[in-house]
C-alpha cells in the first residue's frame, strides 16, 4: 500500500517547508528511479533527497528560479507563445462557426495542444532552440518524441502502485512501454545536449561568445558554468523538460476552464494584460 496525505491551503504548506528545514524528504518516482538504476543514468534533482539534491538544486536554481535568470529566457517563451496563439486564431478561422469574422466560436479539446505547448516551451527554454512542435508537418522525430514523452507520462501513474522491478522481471508489457519511452527521451535529449556541446566548443575555440551572444538557453548556460558534471547535466535537463509538460500544460487548461465559466474574471485578466 501507499499513504499519502495531500496539503491544499498555501499556509500550511508554508508551514511544512519551514519545519522540513534545508533537507525535505521528497517522493521518489520508483518506475523513473528504476529506469536509471537498469540503463545506469544518473538521476537528476527530481529524484534525489538529503544534500545530494540541495547541491543540485541551487545550481539550477540559479539558471531556472532567479530573477536575472527568468528576464533571459522569457523571450523565448514569449515567442512559443506567439506561435501557440496564431495557431489557435487559424483554427478558429478555419474551423470556427459563425457568418462575423470577429465573432466566430469553435469548441475544443485544449489538452492535446495545451500539452504541445508546454514541451516546445519547455525545449526552447532548456535547449535554446525549437523542436518545431506547431508546423504543419512536423518531422518524424518530434513526432516521436510526442509520443514518447506522452507514453512515459502515461505509464508514470500505474507504475506508482506496482513494483517496477517484478514487472521488469516478469517482462510487464507496461513496464517495457515506459522504459522504451525514457530510453527514446533521453537518446532525444543527448542529441541536443551533444549539439549544444559542438556550439560551446566551436565558440571558445574562436573567442566568440556563444550562438553571437545570443541566449543558449538553460542547457548552454550549466554547459558554459562547469559546476555540475556532464552526466549530472544531462539527468537534470532530461528531468526538467519531462517534469515540466504535464505540470504546465494541465494548471493551464484548469486556468482557461475556471476563466471560461467567469466571464467576468475573463473580462478582468483581459483589461489587465492590456494595460501590461
Amino acid at each position: 500500500t501507499l499513504s499519502s496525505v495531500n496539503i491544499l491551503l498555501p499556509a500550511d504548506i508554508s508551514e511544512m517547508f519551514k519545519s522540513e528545514g534545508l533537507h525535505p524528504r521528497r517522493m521518489t518516482l520508483e518506475p523513473w528511479a528504476t529506469h536509471r538504476e537498469i540503463r545506469n543514468h544518473r538521476k537528476g534533482v527530481f529524484l534525489k533527497n538529503g544534500e545530494e539534491w540541495r547541491s543540485d538544486r541551487l545550481q539550477l536554481n540559479k539558471e531556472v528560479m532567479m530573477s536575472a535568470a527568468v528576464r533571459r529566457f522569457l523571450p523565448l517563451l514569449d515567442d512559443v507563445a506567439k506561435d501557440f496563439c496564431r495557431l489557435l486564431e487559424d483554427r478558429v478561422e478555419r474551423e470556427g462557426r459563425g457568418a462575423e469574422e470577429a465573432k466566430r466560436s469553435l469548441t475544443i479539446d485544449p489538452s492535446p495542444d495545451l500539452f504541445r505547448f508546454a514541451l516546445e516551451a519547455s525545449c526552447h527554454v532548456l535547449y535554446g532552440e525549437r523542436i518545431g512542435l506547431f508546423s504543419s508537418s512536423p518531422s518524424l522525430e518530434s513526432q516521436k518524441f510526442i509520443w514518447a514523452v506522452e507514453r512515459m507520462l502515461t505509464t508514470t501513474p500505474p507504475l506508482l502502485y506496482l513494483p517496477p522491478r517484478l514487472l521488469l522481471r516478469v517482462g510487464a508489457p507496461l513496464w517495457t512501454e515506459h522504459a522504451t519511452a525514457w530510453d527514446h527521451i533521453f537518446s532525444h535529449a543527448e542529441a541536443r545536449i551533444q549539439r549544444a556541446y559542438q556550439r560551446l566548443s566551436s565558440s571558445q575555440g574562436s573567442g566568440t561568445v556563444a550562438a553571437g551572444g545570443l541566449y543558449g538557453g538553460v542547457l548552454g548556460q550549466l554547459m558554459e558554468k562547469g559546476k555540475l558534471s556532464l552526466d549530472l547535466i544531462k539527468a537534470n535537463i532530461t528531468e526538467l523538460m519531462a517534469g515540466g509538460v504535464d505540470t504546465t500544460a494541465v494548471p493551464l487548461q484548469f486556468g482557461l476552464f475556471e476563466l471560461g465559466r467567469n466571464p467576468e474574471v475573463q473580462d478582468r485578466v483581459r483589461q489587465q494584460v492590456k494595460r501590461s
